[in-house]
């Protein structure tokens, strides 16, 4: 018989520590844990709202931002001597990216001079709750 496949947990608990990419072990309440932690609820509020949205070009755009947010998590979960081996780094020209993005929405559909209902199609209402999320609630 072949070897037994790899097992997603080691059984012996965890005493609310983790360890990061770098191998250092921290607690579970550290604030970079917490934060790959929200950017990892982050990641599924965007891949939902890619698989309603039909138009290729945000589609594009959505899985751009979660690749870059893959990245952000790798060097948050990296010391200073870590990052140096990461393949991938965020930079200028990312944030340049983002701000082109919205800079281009903003021109095609403006800003909302109102509060905004989610519901009006199963796309918007997925962005509308990616934004309460990450704005902490959507007023209506």
């Amino acid at each position: 018989m072949g070897s037994s496949p790899r097992k997603i947990y080691t059984g012996i608990g965890d005493k609310g520590e983790t360890r990061l990419l770098s191998g250092e072990t921290v607690a579970k309440d550290d604030n970079r844990v917490k934060t790959y932690g929200a950017l990892d609820e982050l990641q599924s509020y965007l891949g939902m709202a890619r698989s309603l949205i039909r138009q290729e070009s945000v589609q594009s755009i959505l899985y751009t931002i979660q690749k870059d947010i893959f990245v952000a998590n790798a060097e948050l979960a990296s010391t200073p001597k870590v990052l140096t081996r990461l393949k991938q780094r965020l930079g200028k020209g990312d944030i340049s990216k983002l701000e082109m993005w919205i800079d281009e929405f903003t021109g095609l559909y403006g800003l909302p001079s109102h509060f905004v209902v989610p519901g009006q199609s199963p796309n918007s209402a997925a962005l509308c709750i990616l934004h309460g999320q990450s704005a902490g609630a959507v007023s209506v």
